[in-house]
């Protein structure tokens, strides 16, 4: 696992090389089923010294009224027929928070998938089995906290999954999470506050020697909060069109007076 780690690392590194489009969408779901919000984000993603730069090139949002479906046109903008509409704000936090985290270049959580040679120090690893995909031969490991970190008050490590790792790139091409530790009772009793069904999915693609890229990522989780609010959330994003960056430069040359 450390050199999966390492592998991680230096992939990570080199993401910083290449440019893609960045397909982002987010609902939120009554608990009748029925659809409340959604917003559909596409980005054009460029490489910066430290992490990843997004630009909003196309978006579609819609929310639920009175049985239809009305279209709106920036994120997070609220419904003018509610006094209060949370989920206008919980949408965009929540996107932000899943896919953007300013400390990853390519904005998933470091923590949430837990192979870097940060967070791998801080699991155990077991090996299930050994798999093909696609024609490739993989691990097929199993990870959790390890025991002195199991307690809440530990709040770097949260997560327990799965993972296949790609035998000879040692790369991870797959990877699940769940939460391995349930909320505080004092936080649900106190605030009213409680997540189910915590847990996000990730592919990873190869892109060139040595170099993954998430192609996929996704999750589902329900929330209730403040006793009244309740609302199903889903999140999926899809990577493409992976393209090398390359830095030009022009000279120009004015002509003397």
């Amino acid at each position: 696992m450390q050199q999966v780690a390492a592998h991680q690392d230096r992939s990570e590194q080199l993401r910083e090389q290449y440019t893609y489009t960045q397909k982002v969408r987010i609902r939120a779901i009554y608990s009748n089923g029925k659809l409340a919000r959604e917003e559909l984000c596409v980005y054009q993603a460029v490489p910066a010294k430290h992490s990843t730069e997004k630009e909003l090139k196309h978006f579609e949002g819609r929310y639920a009224y009175k049985d239809k479906l009305i279209a709106y046109q920036k994120p997070g903008e609220e419904n003018p027929n509610r006094k209060v509409d949370i989920d206008a704000g919980v949408l965009p936090g929540l996107r932000d928070g899943l896919i953007d985290d300013k400390d990853s270049r390519d904005g998933l959580g470091k923590d949430l998938f837990p192979l870097s040679s940060a967070e791998v120090k801080k699991y155990d690893y077991s090996l299930m089995d050994e798999q093909n995909r696609d024609g490739r031969a993989v691990y097929h490991i199993r990870f959790r906290p390890k025991k002195e970190r199991q307690g809440w008050e530990d709040e770097e490590t949260i997560w327990a999954g799965e993972a296949l790792i790609d035998k000879q790139d040692e790369q991870a091409l797959w990877v699940t999470t769940r939460m391995a530790k349930g909320i505080p009772l004092l936080v649900r009793t106190m605030l009213g506050t409680n997540l189910r069904q915590l847990g996000f999915t990730v592919s990873y693609k190869r892109v060139d020697s040595g170099i993954y890229f998430p192609a996929t990522y996704g999750g589902e989780f329900d929330v209730r909060a403040v006793f009244f609010y309740k609302r199903t959330f889903t999140i999926s994003l899809e990577n493409t069109d992976f393209r090398r960056a390359h830095a030009e430069s022009t000279i120009s040359y004015q002509s003397p007076q």
